[in-house]
């Protein structure tokens, strides 16, 4: 029944048959759709592919039915009929974009490749198994079919929008509550891809990556700060940067700590959360790769945290993350390979790969109004009163001596 179902090209290529068909693999057994409707969003605000949510009523005889006496617009639940089980089902349904640079990138970074390899591990028992075991079930939304054939790519997953979980990036950046819980999810994410490692080796995730696709946006980002900057000192650190941008994309191999599965581009608005700010769902997938962890950690911070949370908060912030990581790992009776010592002087090593990658999303931050430009501000005087641009372009200017 899966070959039946193939990716769609745009959301208009939608039908009942197509997701009865979808919904008929998910479930092992036949489903009849009753109702459904779709709706595409107006604005494209926090959306870079082409996103539909589905609302579909639909029936099926299983004789594993558990569930609810009525159907309510809440959640999935179940009611009981003379013909089988009656269901209601909230997805979205995210297909490749249709913006011609964005298409680009995702083939030259190979993103839809990357995502639906991730969202298939997240809907395996190995996967969800995992989080039972360390207390987070659902660090990301429930997955129902991905899809990947030449340029037609499309995910199906669990709409959080039914039981109340929302995205949230404010201009401001967000609370310390929300980088919280964001942690924590991405603690246990990376503490999974340890596991599976571990356990199968590196070949699942183990798609080339070649940050080089990110030097024009980090050219461009940088540009946009020269401006902030005029007629300061600031400019001169900058324009060296500038110089050095081939290094300042790859920055994180100078600086291992363990490899696992990484979400890549981890900010808020790739987050959703639920109404009380306990749980945070990661989505969007794109940059899955194996690489160090610490490197979503600084690019949420800086992309997303406010500079109180960097700047006052930073060592409870670790800690939890690490008391999250190390937990799930225990639980799962996998070795913890580093201390919360060597996490903290790694992250400090490392706040320049989340300054190159705030860069690199720079232009689309400002023009989503996702950040604002005192927020900007604060990240590169932040980076230059640590030292960590001097350190970098340190480092080069020693490369550069010693290959002479």
């Amino acid at each position: 029944m899966a070959e039946m179902v193939v990716p769609l090209s745009t959301i208009e290529d939608l039908s009942k048959q197509w997701l009865e068909e979808m919904l008929s693999y998910k479930r092992g057994c036949r489903v009849t759709i009753i109702t459904w409707s779709v709706k595409i969003p107006e604005k494209k605000d926090g959306y870079l592919s082409e996103i539909g949510f589905v609302n579909t009523k639909m029936s099926f005889i299983s004789s594993k039915y558990t569930g609810s006496s009525e159907c309510e617009a809440g959640g999935n639940k179940q009611i009981n009929t003379a013909a089988g089980n009656e269901e209601c089902v909230h997805l979205v349904v995210k297909l490749m974009p249709k913006d011609s640079r964005m298409v680009e990138l995702m083939k030259s970074g190979d993103l839809g490749r990357r995502e639906v390899e991730f969202y298939k591990y997240a809907g395996t028992e190995e996967f969800r198994d995992f989080c039972l075991r360390s207390g987070l079930p659902h660090p990301v939304p429930e997955v129902y079919w991905v899809g990947l054939r030449d340029d037609t790519l499309t995910i199906v997953l669990h709409d959080l929008r039914s039981v109340g979980f929302s995205m949230v990036t404010p201009i401001e950046g967000n609370s310390l509550e929300q980088i919280r819980c964001t942690l924590r999810s991405a603690a246990i994410i990376h503490a999974a891809g340890v596991a599976h490692i571990n356990q199968h080796g590196r070949h699942t995730f183990d798609i080339p990556w070649d940050p080089s696709v990110l030097i024009d946006f980090t050219k461009t980002g940088i540009d946009i700060q020269i401006k902030m900057f005029a007629g300061t000192s600031t400019v001169a650190t900058l324009s060296a940067l500038l110089h050095h941008i081939k290094d300042l994309v790859g920055v994180d191999v100078r600086y291992p700590l363990l490899d696992t599965l990484i979400h890549g581009d981890l900010w808020t608005g790739n987050v959703m959360f639920s109404k009380d700010n306990t749980y945070a769902s990661i989505i969007d997938w794109q940059f899955a790769v194996i690489g160090n962890p610490v490197c979503d950690i600084t690019t949420l911070l800086l992309v997303s945290g406010g500079p109180v949370a960097y700047q006052k908060h930073l060592p409870s912030l670790l800690e939890y993350y690490w008391q999250n990581f190390n937990a799930a790992l225990k639980k799962n009776n996998i070795p913890l390979s580093i201390s919360l010592q060597q996490l903290r002087k790694n992250v400090d090593d490392l706040w320049i790969y989340g300054y190159m990658f705030t860069t690199a999303s720079l232009y689309d931050l400002i023009k989503n109004k996702k950040i604002s430009e005192v927020r900007v501000k604060e990240i590169i005087m932040f980076m230059e009163e640590k030292g960590h641009f001097a350190k970098f372009l340190h480092g080069k200017q020693m490369q550069t001596l010693y290959s002479r």
